[in-house]
């Protein structure tokens, strides 16, 4: 195999390697939103437990998305030590009083994600029966 083309394999890997990682946290929706600290605006992969699968919420409607406090985005938050040792806050990096939209989250709609990875296999295209009938097959385990 040439450099190039060991290169290009490489860089494929890596990539997808990174993008599973970097979804690696989210939460799907019975419907097939899926609830992630990472912001889709292209198609992406979702990687999850069936244990985090939601089949009781019908869509990214229905999920609540904690806000974060402002300040996480309007200061940066290194130790400030006050004149006496106490601590003095962030350093501020937006005007004081600035109100910040801070959502702990991001819901990506099914039509931008590619496929739902699973313990128990994928999903694509990512349906509502697509992942009731995954969840199924995770909850038919027995121990013997």
């Amino acid at each position: 195999m040439s450099i190039t083309r060991r290169l290009r394999a490489a860089t494929v890997v890596v990539t997808t390697v990174a993008a599973l990682a970097a979804c690696a946290d989210d939460s799907p929706a019975g419907g097939g939103d899926v609830a992630t600290t990472t912001i889709a605006t292209t198609t992406t992969t979702s990687v999850a437990p069936t244990t985090t699968v939601d089949l009781e919420t019908a869509d990214g409607a229905s999920i609540i998305v904690e806000q974060r406090p402002g300040r996480e985005v309007t200061e940066l938050t290194s130790p400030q030590v006050g004149p006496g040792g106490e601590d003095a806050g962030g350093l501020l990096v937006a005007p004081l009083g600035a109100q910040a939209y801070n959502p702990a989250f991001d819901i990506t709609p099914p039509e931008l994600i590619t496929a739902i990875v699973t313990e128990e296999g994928a999903v694509s295209p990512v349906t509502g029966v697509g992942l009731a009938e995954l969840c199924a097959r995770s909850s038919q385990i027995t121990i013997s």
